[in-house]
């Protein structure tokens, strides 16, 4: 259940990021920080 919440935020974090026009490593730096706190959550 994690994993499937985590590639649903992780696939509008990047849409959204991607309109935003943010740096190329920022996704993939809030990807991994999302599914961190994600695990620590659960």
């Amino acid at each position: 259940m994690i994993d499937e919440a985590v590639s649903t935020l992780s696939a509008r974090m990047s849409e959204d990021m991607t309109i935003g026009r943010f740096a190329p490593k920022t996704p993939h730096e809030y990807e991994h920080r999302a599914k961190n706190f994600a695990a620590f959550d659960a």
